[in-house]
């Protein structure tokens, strides 16, 4: 069977079944032991994560088919290389005589791969040139290409090959690439032939691998305990994975998955409080590096080392081997970046470089030897490589900012005075002083650090590395800080500042207020960036991409059938697009905003480019109103309702509709499922149709509403929809069954996604929201009604300043755009949830003050924001009657808690978490079930707005204090009255069960921490009322005005007393004396906070201070004052030696301070707080800058910004550039000299030089002019 035939040994045809079996046992046997889980893909990089399938059965199909080329996309670490292996393993195995041969090439281990790189891999098999030739004329390979983004390709490796072609390769391939590496038209780089042909890119597919799901991180799991037998099972693998923050996500990647179980059990101590665990990309990196030589260290120490080598050894573990060998790891990662432009595998000949850079690293040298047997690289013969690329980009980031090497840099120059300015682009960002005294340390950077002499603009991964250091490392920011401020005096720190001002901007560094006049940042990426009120002014900023960063705009339809576009900088109509001929009822923008749908009454739809005011295609179809329009998540579909009662889908490009019918009345509203696979209208008859767009027909008609329907949404996963309708029903279905799933009652509530006029006429607004609308962290779009555009407030500019102690300014941001109403600090303190009458909830990051997720949906006001104890939640109750529970994780309203009628005002989780309880102006209490959002108990008996409500530290009870005058005590199981404390105004009263009481709204009701007591300010006085005896146990009298605010501290020992009178009283219970009485605020003090030590008293009066007491010694020991308005609420939390104070105000702003004991006396400084201001950016050099739209492009200019930014060009728009620019030349008599900068594309000189702009100008027209001539034909 091995040997070759008769007549082949005849016609002397080379033998090349025999190398093939020897290649195969080779290729098999190096697989393994290991862990494989089969993956999951996509069909492309905009589908959507759940709509997948198993990609080996897809591949499978392709190698079936007529197709040559499939392209395997997926994040770092997704599994490509390992399902690449797996796949060629696969195909070996069913390998038989003379079939079709699979080829694995590692593409970076290629030289010029783009040429002959099939004949290059069979001589690495050692194969000869017959051979090879034998197997070019005769037989079929599926290339398995590895790698593309490490071989730092931009070839199309199948058409340069020429595979297919005649006399050439006869092949099928399939290449993988990380998403990241490629830009917009990546498919140009892997099509065969003209994609624009049908016959050639039906040729072509391709899969993207999605996140490992929990059931296949579980089967992961089982696997990996199972083959290497850990020092943890999988339970607890699995336990780790539910409580550790952040932990699940890093493991739906599965190289970070095996990355993770491998070092978790080295992390987590026996005993440790997982919950409180923080674990990052990094982090991981750092223990798994650590543990790898550790390992390499073990190996050698037990091999039979000869003299010489065991004598090196032992001096590297003298002088530490794991830190010689990090060492090692960072040199040689930063060689490859210098010498190999990052090419991973390197080559190395001993006799030809000997004298090369590869040599240190390389050569026969004992110590070398030792350490590159230890650290994490492969070697196959003469290459070398890292065992992941990943590896190789941690290694660069690590030499960037190595922690341990600088807190020894720290320890050495701890006497130097001389002091890193970096005050100027350190804004109120400024650390919190945690790391006071390294950066006030000279630290002049290493002018050979990575950062400087390369651009990692581009390097996803790495960039990743470096911006969870930023959060890791304050000092690591001080560097980066000074990068950009060194940029404005020296221009050799430019790029050191563009990749320092990109990882701060990735990593939530806000630069608002920030002086950033002059620095050089050519290149950076700012997209999303917070610039609110910065000095750009003479910036150079040339081919920066500021997507995101700057803009807001409304556009309102008219009754006149224009279209008014607004910047809400200034409200001054930017343009108005005028095509319609009567009213226009919807708008929506393309999801890129570069396009902008509209329909109105004239029965059309018409899209206009946002960017030049130009109505690109005026849709034609309905016969009757066109009530809503909207794109797809993909931005190529627009869908439209109509009075005509059909549904109506529109590609953009060219014109084509598909006409669904189905509804029997109006169709008022239609959106797109977010996989952009599905269509859901809504019509006056009382019905919600879901269409299939592949299909072209409905797969559910769902009914119950009993009147029209008036708006939709669909689940983030897509799995569940929403509907609202007149009939003051909310119904939930399962979208897969058609079903309804939940049905709840509600009061007439328009959807700020509808905001249909109850006559069904529309007026409606999209607001772009980008950067500056009051600190949105990302760029969304959301609808408001037309009316509301009159009210809009914009968050005042408040800077809060210890008078004592002079605050420092720690970091300045934007908040609510309204009076923040509530504050509440998480039960990790690592987060402050604020509520506001903005009608949002925000959770801030109390370190960074930045805010991570923005949660809207009620309709009014929200009156307090409270924490779940079990974490993970929190809740929020509001004017509109409803409370709702949010996740933290996500920002995603998980419930809402409908009340009959009124405002919530005040809502309360119990002890356990399992419980929530709300009380309301309707004169009800409520108890829901936090789970499930279920009505366990409606409690009535007070005949006025109930506003307080606590639970008993043990949660069996529940307080409740109403404008009725009296507090009643309730059985949480039962839901029954137990009591009601009355209370009454004259001090001469024996304290007794029932009496009268002639006061105002009660305000406050405390438990004891015991849950034996409760207090509540009653009058002028402080009642004490025994829960055991049911009777009052003490009336504490002293202040002469009403008790607005009652506490006790921590330890039930005192009670602490706030009044109209500007005192706060003391109380000693035991003794019920007052301790101490604190003067100092000259108005109502209306909060009162103890810390948990119970060694500080926190006030906040009505005279816009907050003051903090000394309960030993009834001093002031600090105020915070400056507030220009009402301080509505505080929230207090001690982290080690560092207290923090939380404070919201009724402008919208808030705040952060820290509290600290220093030199013995109190130090409280500003550590973040919230603000407003205009960009400056006057003589700013823009030019080339990138995601500008014209609006941006406009105010900038207003600003006094230089140069151009890139004008976004479809293909189509750049061949017509391409054609008008000749025509400008052949227009420019021949004694006129052109500009170079327009011949070479380079910016010549600096931007003060004009006449380059001005032909820039020309030319824009002249494109423009023949556009137009030429849109005719075209």
């Amino acid at each position: 069977m091995g040997s070759p035939s008769l007549l082949d040994r005849v016609q002397e045809k080379p033998d090349v079944e025999g190398n093939l079996r020897q290649l195969r046992r080779q290729r098999l046997s190096e697989r393994g032991k290991f862990v494989y889980i089969p993956l999951q893909a996509k069909a492309n990089l905009q589908a959507h994560d759940e709509v997948r399938f198993p990609l080996m059965e897809k591949l499978e199909e392709f190698l079936s088919s007529d197709q040559k080329v499939f392209l395997l996309l997926g994040d770092s670490g997704a599994g490509k290389s390992t399902f690449n292996r797996q796949l060629e393993s696969h195909l070996w195995q069913s390998y038989k005589k003379g079939g079709v041969i699979p080829l694995y090439i590692n593409l970076p281990a290629i030289d010029k791969p783009e040429h002959d790189m099939i004949a290059k891999q069979l001589r690495k098999a050692e194969f000869t040139e017959p051979q090879i030739r034998e197997l070019k004329v005769h037989r079929k390979f599926t290339l398995i290409c590895d790698g593309y983004d490490e071989s730092q390709q931009s070839h199309n490796l199948y058409t340069s090959n020429r595979l297919n072609q005649t006399g050439e390769w006869n092949a099928k391939m399939v290449i993988s690439c990380r998403s990241e590496y490629l830009g917009i038209d990546y498919r140009d780089r892997f099509q065969p032939g003209d994609r624009n042909r049908q016959s050639e890119s039906s040729l072509f597919k391709e899969a993207v691998i999605t996140p490992f799901s929990m059931s296949q991180v579980q089967d992961y799991i089982t696997q990996y305990v199972s083959v290497y037998r850990p020092l943890w099972e999988v339970n607890e693998y699995m336990k780790s994975l539910e409580l550790i923050p952040s932990l699940k996500e890093l493991v739906k990647n599965p190289f970070m998955m095996s990355l993770s179980l491998e070092v978790l059990p080295r992390m987590v101590n026996p005993g440790q409080d997982l919950s409180a665990t923080q674990i990052t990309r990094t982090a991981l990196y750092d223990q798994f590096i650590e543990h790898w030589l550790e390992r390499g260290k073990k190996r050698l120490g037990e091999k039979n080392l000869g003299p010489q080598a065991k004598s090196a050894f032992e001096s590297l573990i003298d002088e530490g081997f794991t830190r010689n060998g990090i060492d090692y790891l960072k040199k040689l990662s930063v060689a490859i970046y210098k010498e190999q432009d990052g090419q991973p595998i390197v080559t190395y000949s001993r006799y030809k470089d000997e004298n090369s850079w590869k040599a240190p690293f390389f050569s026969r040298e004992e110590e070398k030897q030792l350490l590159r047997e230890a650290c994490p690289l492969i070697r196959n013969g003469n290459q070398h490589r890292f065992i992941h690329r990943s590896r190789l980009e941690y290694g660069v980031a690590l030499a960037t900012f190595d922690p341990h090497d600088w807190k020894e840099k720290t320890a050495t120059q701890a006497t130097k005075s001389r002091v890193m300015n970096t005050r100027s682009v350190a804004n109120s960002n400024d650390d919190d002083g945690i790391e006071e005294a390294p950066s006030m340390i000279e630290q002049e950077p290493d002018t050979d650090s990575p950062l400087i002499w390369r651009s990692f603009i581009n390097e996803p991964s790495t960039l990743q590395f470096l911006e969870e250091r930023v959060l890791q490392e304050p000092l690591f920011r001080q560097q980066l800080l000074y990068y950009i401020e060194q940029s404005k005096t020296d221009k050799k720190w430019c790029i050191a500042a563009a990749n320092a001002i990109t990882i701060l901007v990735r990593a939530g560094y806000q630069f608002n207020s920030a002086d950033l006049r002059r620095i050089r940042v050519p290149n950076a990426d700012l997209s999303y960036g917070m610039f609110e009120s910065s000095q750009l002014q003479g910036a150079d900023l040339r081919n920066v991409d500021l997507r995101g960063t700057y803009g807001m705009t409304i556009a309102a339809g008219l009754n006149d059938g224009w279209i008014a576009v607004y910047p809400t900088s200034n409200w001054e109509s930017l343009w108005t697009l005028e095509s319609h001929n009567r009213e226009v009822l919807s708008i929506a923008y393309s999801p890129d905003n570069i396009q902008i749908a509209s329909g109105s009454q004239d029965g059309t739809v018409r899209l206009w480019n946002s960017q030049t005011e130009d109505c690109d295609h005026v849709l034609h179809g309905h016969y009757d109103w066109v009530q809503f329009v909207a794109y797809s998540p993909q931005g190529n579909q627009v869908a439209s309702a109509s009075d005509d009662q059909t549904v109506k889908l529109w590609d953009v490009q060219t014109e084509c509709q598909h006409m669904w019918i189905g509804h029997t009345e109006y169709v008022l509203g239609v959106i797109y499922s977010p996989n952009g696979s599905q269509v859901a209208s809504n019509s006056q008859d009382y019905t919600i149709r879901l269409w299939d767009i592949e299909a072209e027909r409905y797969s559910h008609v769902l009914r119950g509403h009993e009147h029209y329907v008036v708006s939709t949404a669909y689940s983030s996963q897509g799995d569940q929809f929403a509907s609202g309708s007149y009939d003051r029903t909310v119904r939930m279905w399962d979208v897969a069954t058609g079903n309804a799933a939940i049905s709840s009652t509600i009061t007439p509530v328009l959807s700020d996604r509808s905001c249909i006029h109850p006559t069904g006429i529309n007026l409606r607004l999209l607001v772009m929201i980008s950067l500056f609308d009051c600190g949105m962290l990302m760029q969304e779009s959301v609808f408001i009604p037309y009316r509301a555009t009159t009210k809009m407030s914009q968050a005042s500019y408040i800077r809060h300043k210890d008078t004592l102690l002079p605050g420092v300014c720690r970091q300045t941001m934007t908040g609510h755009s309204q009076s923040v109403t509530s504050v509440v600090f998480s039960p990790k303190g690592d987060q402050v949830a604020s509520s506001s009458y903005d009608k949002t909830v925000r959770l801030w990051d109390v370190g960074a003050g930045t805010s991570r997720y923005i949660s809207s949906g009620h309709n009014s006001v929200i009156r307090e924001v409270k924490c779940s104890p079990r974490s993970g939640h929190i809740a929020t109750c509001s004017e509109d009657s409803t409370a709702r529970i949010w996740e933290i994780a996500t920002g995603i309203c998980h419930q809402i808690l409908r009340g009959r009628s009124g405002s919530m005002n005040d809502v309360a989780y119990s002890p356990q978490g399992d419980q929530i309880a709300s009380c309301s102006a309707d004169s009800t209490v409520r108890l829901w079930n936090a789970e499930t959002g279920a009505c366990i108990h409606t409690l009535t008996g007070h005949n006025n707005a109930v506003n307080v409500v606590a639970y008993s530290p043990h949660g069996h009870q529940l307080a409740s204090a109403s404008d009725d005058y009296t507090v009643r005590l309730w059985d949480v199981r039962s839901g029954e009255c137990s009591n009601i404390l009355i209370g009454h105004t004259s001090p001469s009263e024996v304290c007794n069960h029932t009496l009268t009481y002639q006061g105002g709204w009660r305000r406050s009701v405390a438990y004891s921490p015991q849950g034996d007591q409760i207090a509540f300010g009653s009058d002028t006085a402080v009642r004490v009322y025994d829960v055991g005896t049911q009777k009052y146990r003490h009336i504490f009298i002293g202040h002469n005005h009403e008790v607005f605010s009652a506490t006790y501290s921590l330890r039930g020992d005192q009670i602490a007393s706030g009044s109209k009178d500007g005192t706060v009283k003391v109380w000693d219970i035991e003794s019920r004396t007052c301790l101490w009485t604190l003067a100092g605020h000259t108005g109502n003090v209306h909060k009162i906070l103890y810390s948990s030590r119970g060694d500080i008293v926190i006030t906040v009066s009505d005279d816009k201070s907050v003051r903090l007491w000394g309960v030993m010694s009834g001093q002031c020991l600090a105020v915070i004052q400056g507030f220009k308005v009402y301080i509505w609420d505080i929230a207090w939390i001690e982290a080690g030696e560092i207290n923090y104070l939380a404070a919201g105000c009724e402008d919208g702003s808030g705040g952060m301070w820290q509290a600290r004991v220093t030199e013995d006396h109190y130090r409280v400084s500003l550590h973040w707080m919230s603000t407003k201001g205009e960009l400056d950016v006057k003589d700013a050099n823009i030019q080339d800058v990138q995601g500008l739209n014209q609006l941006d492009k406009q105010l900038l200019k207003q600003r006094g910004a230089l140069g151009e930014p890139v004008h976004r060009l479809s293909e189509a728009s750049k061949k017509l550039a391409t054609i008008a620019s000749v025509v400008s030349k052949l227009k420019t008599p021949s004694h006129e000299v052109e500009d170079p900068a327009l011949i070479t594309g380079v910016v010549m000189g600096q931007p003060e030089q004009r006449d380059s702009q001005a032909v820039d100008v020309q030319l824009r027209d002249i494109v423009a002019a023949f556009v137009r001539d030429t849109r005719g034909f075209l």
